[in-house]
């Protein structure tokens, strides 16, 4: 088959496709052209799914036959102009009056004019790059957040017209209503357990509800490109079918729904996959508004979004979880590239992170789902994969810590040179080892009431052993506070939502009278169990995916998932937490002449010692007696 592409003559030369005005079941007939940069035409810019390549469709690009998925075909089809013909359409269609009371929608070409008669100009990834060629793609796809930023329009493909998609619309319109009349969250409305829709809602058992989320269960809102490409966007609208939402309204309502009511009863689906994918879509119109608002100006809160967020989207190549935060992220300087180990843009992103930050609050991502071998190397780095965990990053700049931890003290990270660019060097002191953990917490999110008992096994089975009970905690406090603190990793949300230190204390020993009896309630006022179910949700978010230890000593902690008997407690400069790491012992032939030089370490990730986490150790480098050491992560 002769390629549609021809060479590019710059690097800022851009490809654009030229859809020929047609009917709809006719051929789509396009053409292909290169303009450079001072000559680029207006154009929209296509964001949609590539979805399945089978059974792949064809359409005639510069005469030429050429391939593309059924999604993408279907999107063309739709795209293309055409004269609306009612007739051609089947099934239900919603009136003219169910729209025309909603400013946000409009069906396409309801009005139509000469311009269904001109070419439409589109940017489409599959087509404007060639995907065979492996520089063009790299060099072009650090150009992505320009391409979409600098379209008149962003073309949000979300599929064909659902039947019931207009009876989300009453929901969008009252949101939309609020969010212009008051832009701003109120805190204290995002507080209420809200049983009964606000006014101006549909009541929660009205089937609006179902149509809405039915709305943004879409494939669209898995794919790790859409972030860039819907913040980029100046102006954007959502097609479904022959409806055309304008984006901005979809995603500032959402965004009020979902920041308002999110503890409603109409979020709350059987369907996991479908709940998932919820939020997912919440979160990408969550991060859109802000991003585009300018909310996220913190710098260190921009990069913890994102990156945070985006493990739980779907990327075919793990590397584009990098290249697709290059236009959020301007200061990450990496050349894109697809024929590099898997491993290496992650390890220069985390790297650049921590210069660009001096603080070592990048390591926090890393969360190991397996153990590894004893010569892995670069464990200190994420890939920015894991499934999407709804628990506490000890090192995100949360609002939810009254005091925000500072393992370190006042010192600040440093960052020691070294030859081998798969290893880390840095300053600081191992504590002491690890030899007590518990089984892992599991990482459901949503057990029912009558599963939660599984959910606290682990901790029950953890304390109520022997070499446990008879151990006298470390750090400030009884045994009591070292237990409470570890278990909700020193968070008090649910304290300062309250504003009482008693209902503090009062659900903490609820908690944990229940852990060893059993977790009925039936006994509990309505209050009692209302706070312990605040101080379960804590607990669940601190816990799920860790292991509570304890070190030789007697320092409480809760560390990673994969940390074992003999692994090490260190603390750097520069570190908001501790660290747990693993030695590993270099070839002899390797080591310094002092001997010292063969030690190295594993990373395994971060965690919280109870009595470890206000400069503890700080003080002591602050009063000379204890100095820093270089220790080196592999």
């Amino acid at each position: 088959m002769a390629s549609i592409h021809s060479q590019l003559s710059s690097l800022d030369s851009i490809r654009l496709l030229h859809i020929l005005p047609g009917a709809d079941n006719a051929d789509i007939q396009a053409e292909l052209n290169v303009y450079e940069a001072g000559d680029v035409p207006a154009y929209e810019a296509l964001s949609y799914c590539w979805g399945a390549p089978e059974p792949s469709q064809e359409i005639q690009v510069n005469a030429k036959p050429f391939s593309v998925g059924p999604n993408l075909f279907t999107a063309l089809r739709k795209l293309r102009r055409r004269e609306f013909k009612l007739s051609e359409h089947h099934g239900h269609q919603p009136s003219d009056d169910d729209l025309t009371r909603y400013t946000f929608v409009r069906r396409r070409n309801a009005q139509p004019s000469s311009v269904e008669d001109q070419v439409r100009i589109v940017w489409v990834d599959a087509i404007c790059l060639n995907q065979k060629d492996a520089t063009e793609k790299a060099h072009q796809v650090k150009r992505m957040f320009d391409i979409f930023s600098r379209a008149r329009l962003v073309v949000i493909w979300w599929g064909d017209q659902e039947l019931d998609v207009v009876k989300a619309f009453p929901i969008l319109a009252a949101a939309t209503e609020e969010w212009q009349r008051s832009p701003k969250i109120d805190r204290e409305m995002l507080r209420l357990r809200q049983t009964s829709a606000p006014p101006g809602y549909p009541s929660y058992n009205d089937q609006a509800w179902t149509a809405f989320l039915k709305l943004l269960d879409k494939d669209w809102c898995d794919r790790v490109w859409i972030i860039q490409e819907a913040a980029a966007s100046s102006s954007a609208t959502v097609v479904l079918g022959d409806l055309e939402i304008d984006w901005n309204t979809l995603s500032a309502a959402v965004y009020w729904i979902f920041e308002s009511i999110k503890r409603g009863p109409y979020i709350v689906m059987d369907d996991t996959p479908q709940k998932v994918r919820l939020r997912q879509a919440l979160r990408l119109l969550n991060v859109s508004t802000i991003y585009r608002s300018g909310h996220l100006n913190h710098e260190r809160l921009m990069y913890w979004t994102l990156i945070t967020m985006i493990q739980g989207f779907q990327s075919t190549l793990q590397v584009d979880r990098v290249y697709s935060l290059l236009g959020l992220l301007p200061k990450l300087h990496i050349e894109p590239s697809y024929e590099v180990p898997e491993i290496q843009p992650f390890r220069i992103a985390t790297r650049q992170l921590l210069e660009i930050e001096s603080s070592l609050g990048p390591l926090g991502l890393v969360d190991h789902r397996q153990d590894f071998a004893p010569e892995a190397t670069s464990t200190w780095v994420s890939i920015w994969s894991n499934p999407q965990v709804l628990r506490y990053y000890l090192n995100y700049p949360s609002h939810l810590v009254i005091e925000p931890f500072s393992a370190s003290g006042p010192y600040q990270m440093i960052l020691l040179p070294i030859s081998d660019p798969t290893s880390l060097r840095l300053a600081g002191n191992v504590v002491e080892g690890i030899s007590l953990f518990s089984d892992v917490m599991p990482e459901h999110q949503d057990l029912p009431e009558y599963a939660y008992s599984l959910w606290v096994e682990p901790i029950n089975k953890f304390f109520s052993s022997e070499a446990v009970e008879v151990c006298q905690f470390q750090g400030f406090g009884d045994s009591f506070s070292a237990i409470i603190n570890v278990l909700t990793v020193g968070r008090i949300y649910w304290n300062t939502r309250h504003g009482m230190e008693t209902d503090h204390v009062d659900a903490a020993l609820a908690f944990t009278n229940l852990v060893r009896r059993g977790m009925n309630t039936f006994n509990l006022s309505s209050h009692a169990v209302y706070l312990l179910e605040d101080f379960k949700s804590v607990t669940v978010g601190a816990c799920a995916g860790r292991r509570i230890f304890l070190t030789e000593s007697g320092f409480l902690g809760l560390g990673p998932r994969i940390l074992r008997a003999g692994d090490q407690v260190a603390v750097f400069a520069g570190g908001n937490t501790p660290f747990v790491i693993r030695r590993i012992t270099r070839p002899q032939a390797e080591a310094g002449d002092d001997g010292t030089a063969n030690q190295r370490y594993q990373f395994i990730g971060e965690c919280y010692v109870h009595g470890l986490m206000r400069g503890e150790l700080a003080a002591r480098w602050a009063d000379g007696t204890l100095k820093m050491e270089e220790i080196e992560l592999v």
